[in-house]
């Protein structure tokens, strides 16, 4: 008698197509037919690693990718040492964190004397940066570097930072105005 075994399959998918730098993301192998436990073959960027699971049917690794990656499926190997090859890709973006920095000011004289404070960005991505002048919370939108001119006594002080992907940023710095 000749059995004939089915050959395992294996496709990649991933809980979505970008996150935020320092994020996770479920990236799912659906493994079916053969019989388990499977080993598959992939690459990460083009580098080969292996994975064994014990079970057919969708099995999830949670990720925390740096950088944009992209997932690409090689092969798969069951129980019964069936092989078949898997031609299957998820790719992750992954959006850097915009650091922020605000310096600036200085002493000013109290005669229309003007002083400039400067907020500069790590890259060019679109941001909403919330300052403090002391009194208000101020919302600066568009990218980056931003100049504010004013001839006030005040503390100014960043107090978030959002991208246009929704990732929040990290920020530091102050910038005080004195008018002797």
């Amino acid at each position: 008698i000749i059995t004939i075994l089915e050959l395992p399959t294996a496709i990649i998918s991933a809980g979505g197509d970008s996150i935020c730098e320092g994020e996770s993301v479920p990236i799912a192998f659906t493994l079916q037919n053969g019989l388990s436990p499977y080993n598959v073959n992939y690459t990460i960027n083009g580098v080969i690693t292996t994975t064994s699971f014990n079970i057919s049917g969708v099995n999830t690794l949670i990720l925390s990718p740096s950088t944009t990656t992209v997932y690409s499926l090689l092969d798969i190997t069951d129980a019964n040492n069936c092989f078949n090859t898997a031609n299957d890709s998820a790719t992750i973006d992954v959006y850097e964190k915009v650091d922020v920095i605000i310096n600036g000011g200085g002493d000013i004289c109290n005669d229309g004397s003007q002083a400039t404070i400067y907020i500069t960005t790590s890259d060019s991505t679109f941001v909403n940066i919330t300052y403090t002048d002391g009194f208000l919370p101020i919302i600066l939108s568009g990218n980056g570097p931003f100049e504010i001119i004013t001839y006030h006594e005040v503390f100014y002080m960043i107090t978030d930072v959002v991208d246009i992907h929704g990732c929040e940023g990290s920020y530091s710095g102050i910038a005080i105005i004195t008018v002797n």
